[in-house]
């Protein structure tokens, strides 16, 4: 029997693929890994249970979890089967949920670099707060210092690109700032 972490992430992972989100997932297509992280990411700042386990870090494509990578390895390994073995009552408990629906909705149509961006906005948004409270961003600068700080990150993101996805972001009420 699989692990708890794991039957909830293939979960996860069969309701992305049945509310059209995710269609499969292949470990082995660089870009599904890359959606997956993104996703998981970001359902966290919906508040959506049952990640709280997967540490995420910044790196080259956004925020990162090792964890999150070695469970979908492990589950490869194992021919672990998300749309047939998965949690049932997590399942049901997403597709109930409020946020999840919020979360799709948002993150729904989105390609890889709209989830790159998005993940990495609100990753660094979490600092230009802190750094608000601290004193050394003034607030009024603060939005501005964060499309900056992304713009810096993501130099392939135009400067009308990082503002869609920051309205989108403040109108789903998830960005720190």
């Amino acid at each position: 029997m699989p692990a708890l972490r794991l039957l909830r992430l293939a979960s996860f992972i069969k309701i992305l693929r049945d509310s059209g989100v995710l269609p499969s997932l292949n470990v082995n297509r660089f870009d599904h890994r890359l959606r997956l992280q993104k996703y998981v990411f970001l359902s966290k700042k919906f508040r959506i249970s049952g990640f709280n386990s997967y540490l995420f870090s910044e790196y080259m494509y956004g925020p990162y979890s090792p964890g999150l990578a070695d469970d979908y390895y492990e589950m490869e390994r194992n021919r672990m089967d998300p749309y047939t073995e998965f949690d049932k009552e997590f399942y049901e408990e997403l597709n109930r949920s409020a946020e999840f629906k919020k979360f799709v909705n948002l993150v729904r149509n989105k390609d890889s670099k709209w989830l790159e961006v998005a993940a990495t906005m609100l990753d660094l948004s979490e600092a230009v707060k802190r750094d608000v409270s601290r004193g050394i961003i003034q607030e009024e600068n603060a939005i501005a210092v964060l499309k900056d700080m992304v713009k810096n990150r993501k130099p392939f993101a135009s400067k009308r690109f990082i503002e869609e996805i920051y309205s989108e972001l403040k109108h789903a009420g998830i960005v720190a700032i």
